[in-house]
């Protein structure tokens, strides 16, 4: 007979938490944190910011100085009015300067030179640092810098002057000027000394730990309650798509054999309705299969992550119907066909107006005469191109030109858009006469080397056109780019940053086009690189922070690039 194993011998296996228990263990732990040390806690920051801050607080006296002509109201409210209402522990002088007369590409030079020929009361009675009680936050939107300066009485360490700086970058690279330069002084309030001493300072005798804990606890139940929050929204998001799908799947059936004359855009519609034929149905019985998490289960990223992945294809397969039935309009020249021209040419006038920037920003920059050539003939270039975009639409409705034949026009747009773009970041960076010129073009290169799919930067779905604003959808254009409508559900697979060329079934070539707008910001982090380090100034003071013109100045700032 044979024997039993002992139990003893057999491989244990390790049982894996379901979501509803790592969601209860997360809500525990979160409570038993969050009760540690909330009284104490609250009484000691309350009694030491009384002690520090005095009675009351100080408003700032808000000098602004808009020589690049950026800064703009906030919500109605000017942003001098917005710094004025910042509270600071003692009386400050808050100068802001947004300047692009930056030569050398130091920015501390370049404000303290501006503080020397413009404003002597920001400096002290030798001129060797910055005047007592002021703040100054400095702006370079050309150069892409941010700098921070202080008088010796609201000085602040360099980690929480690049603290500052840091608030603001996010605002900045989106072009949000104004909120940039409020997040700063919003930050510098919160760092600059009181009365009685320095803000971080503590008159009660808290541990570390306890601030840890509390923090730790709060933003742990914060950030679970977010989780499940944002995956109800995900799921009711992702069930109204789909039932928004199906209602329209007859009307996108009907549209698609009803598509003529659509040349080799016939067969690349053909890969996307077969794609969105088979991924409907299933993913239906995903979401049926998901159903709805409880409390519990939906406090853990796993089951968040899943429910918006669960919404992105339900989005992608509701746009693959505007897809068909946009297209049925447009090649049967139906009366609606003019509007999905416009929604066409969006991502391209988007990607010449970055063109356009980067052209006029390598010509400022490198003060050369082949770099000058290029970037005005490429203006010009970029010109014609817009013009023809107009004559392009007048033909399609003339019939001297087909449908099919307007779009591979501007696909052939796209791909010298690209090429172009090519040339003016790479004579732009090689003829750069500065010493670090060749370090900054290798710099570049070893970047485009690196770059993949998680860097492609989103078409915005907006332009400039005729003066107006004008919207567009960039997930239901028939050409491809890195958002439209189907490209990563199946057959037709998008893996690059720039330009993606697969052979699709038949041997043809298909184009995704990315935005320009990521060679753009490659081409500003490497304009503005140097080795070692991201910030140009000393953060101390010392001399050497203000470059050849400093002529010994020790006052404390810094700047960093963004």
């Amino acid at each position: 007979m044979a024997r039993k194993p002992h139990p003893s011998s057999e491989p244990r296996q390790k049982k894996k938490l379901s979501a509803k228990q790592r969601g209860a263990y997360r809500l525990l732990l979160s409570c038993l944190l969050l009760a540690v040390v909330p009284t104490v806690f609250l009484v000691s920051y309350g009694l030491n910011q009384i002690a520090l801050r005095g009675y009351g607080s100080h408003h700032p006296e808000v000098e602004i100085y808009d020589d690049a002509r950026v800064f703009t109201d906030i919500r109605g409210n000017s942003l001098k009015n917005e710094l004025e209402q910042l509270s600071f522990g003692q009386p400050v002088k808050l100068a802001i300067l947004a300047t692009n007369d930056v030569p050398t590409g130091n920015l501390n030079e370049a404000t303290l030179n501006y503080a020397r020929a413009n404003h002597h009361e920001w400096l002290d009675g030798n001129g060797k640092k910055w005047a007592q009680g002021l703040v100054l936050i400095s702006v370079s939107p050309q150069h892409r810098l941010v700098g921070t300066y202080f008088g010796e009485n609201v000085k602040v360490p360099q980690k929480q002057q690049s603290d500052i700086q840091q608030s603001a970058k996010a605002y900045f690279r989106a072009g949000y000027w104004s909120g940039g330069v409020v997040a700063a002084a919003n930050r510098s309030a919160h760092y600059v000394p009181g009365i009685y001493g320095p803000s971080d300072a503590y008159l009660v005798d808290l541990p570390v730990w306890c601030w840890g804990l509390s923090l730790l606890g709060a933003g742990n139940l914060i950030w679970g309650l977010w989780l499940c929050f944002s995956t109800r929204k995900n799921l009711r998001r992702a069930r109204e798509c789909v039932e928004h799908a199906k209602n329209r799947r007859g009307q996108a059936e009907k549209a698609f054999a009803d598509i003529h004359h659509a040349g080799q855009y016939q067969k690349l519609l053909a890969m996307r309705h077969v794609q969105s034929a088979r991924s409907l149905p299933r993913l239906q019985q995903h979401l049926d299969e998901f159903g709805v998490p409880g409390f519990c289960e939906a406090l853990t990223q796993g089951v968040n992550d899943r429910s918006s992945a669960l919404m992105r294809r339900a989005i992608t397969l509701d746009h693959l119907n505007d897809v068909f039935i946009c297209a049925a309009e447009f090649f049967n020249c139906r009366p609606g066909w003019e509007g999905v021209w416009m929604n066409e040419i969006g991502p391209v006038i988007e990607d010449l107006e970055v063109l356009a920037r980067l052209a006029d920003e390598a010509k400022k920059h490198v003060k050369t005469a082949e770099v000058s050539q290029v970037s005005d003939t490429t203006a010009q270039w970029i010109r014609e191109q817009e013009a023809s975009l107009q004559d392009l639409k007048d033909e399609i409705r003339q019939g001297s030109i087909t449908p099919a034949g307007g779009l591979e026009k501007l696909e052939e747009i796209s791909r010298d858009t690209r090429r172009r773009a090519q040339r003016v970041i790479l004579l732009a960076l090689k003829a750069d006469p500065s010493s670090r010129g060749e370090e900054r073009y290798r710099y570049w290169k070893e970047q485009q080397s690196r770059r993949g799919d998680s860097t492609i930067v989103p078409y915005k779905g907006r332009h400039y056109l005729g003066g107006m604003v004008s919207f567009y959808e960039p997930s239901t254009t028939i050409l491809l780019n890195s958002q439209s409508a189907g490209v990563n559900l199946g057959s037709i697979k998008f893996s690059s940053s720039g330009t993606y060329i697969e052979p699709a079934d038949g041997g043809h070539n298909w184009a995704i086009y990315s935005p320009i707008e990521g060679n753009h910001r490659a081409y500003l982090s490497a304009q503005t690189w140097k080795p070692g380090s991201g910030s140009s100034g000393s953060g101390d003071g010392s001399a050497g922070g203000y470059g050849a013109s400093g002529g010994g100045f020790s006052g404390a700032g810094s700047s960093s690039s963004f």
